[in-house]
């Protein structure tokens, strides 16, 4: 597995978490990834983070060679960004104290174009790192969204922010690509089926802020436990100017 620095336009499209509360209400926390603080900040190198959305899986490790990167990361979390410089890594997904064991073993390749990724894994599935661009280029108040469906057993689904579809028959296997988004006080979210138009979920009355990127990841089981629900990430290119 290799990662290079995607072309990137506005086009293009991350540490917050939503949790599902009563009445399919969704809360929306803010975490700002590792040393991407504040701008400005330059992209020239390369920052990855890990987002456990393996549903069946209990509370797992995370190696990059033999150097922790997470210790007991539970389903539905994702890690802060690290920065990583050009070579080759072993990745390894393990359970908790068990590094000689690991679920899931692969090989990841840093090149010397600087990148910003979330590495996500599903051991329900096809036990294979996805890797999902966070790059975006941001200027002024633009605010980008994109979607990711992480539920393996999933039908193709809609995302629709303030009545408007903003994308349509989103399958596990998709790329996902972000979207500039017009500004509001606040957003309303409709996660649908795109073969019925059947309401999975839904959440409302979210902030998000201008000048950022965001992800939000369907993941769970579709027709099991644990349901379908979303997990959103305010992405590392919200801190860069370049």
């Amino acid at each position: 597995m290799t990662i290079n620095s995607p072309k990137y336009t506005p086009k293009d499209f991350s540490y917050s978490y939503i949790k599902k509360t009563e009445g399919k209400k969704i809360l929306l926390f803010h975490h700002p990834p590792t040393d991407l603080l504040v701008k400005p900040y330059s992209r020239h190198q390369t920052y990855i983070r890990f987002a456990n959305f393996s549903p069946t899986t209990s509370d797992v490790d995370v190696y990059i060679d033999n150097r922790t990167v997470a210790k007991r990361l539970s389903y539905g979390s994702i890690t802060i960004y690290i920065n990583l410089p050009p070579k080759d890594y072993t990745i390894s997904i393990t359970p908790p104290d068990d590094k000689d064991n690991p679920y899931l073993t692969e090989y990841l390749e840093i090149t010397h174009d600087p990148s910003t990724v979330t590495i996500a894994f599903n051991l329900l599935g096809s036990s294979t790192l996805k890797v999902i661009s966070d790059h975006v280029l941001i200027t002024g108040r633009d605010l980008f969204v994109q979607f990711v469906n992480c539920s393996v057993d999933s039908p193709p689904l809609d995302f629709i922010i303030n009545l408007k579809k903003l994308f349509s028959n989103v399958s596990p296997e998709d790329t996902p690509k972000y979207e500039l988004i017009e500004r509001s006080a606040n957003y309303d979210i409709i996660i649908q089926r795109s073969d019925t138009d059947t309401v999975v979920f839904n959440a409302t009355n979210l902030v998000l802020v201008p000048g950022r990127a965001y992800t939000f990841y369907g993941i769970g089981i579709f027709e099991g436990e644990p349901p379908f629900t979303l997990v959103a990430t305010l992405d590392g290119s919200s801190y860069f100017i370049d």
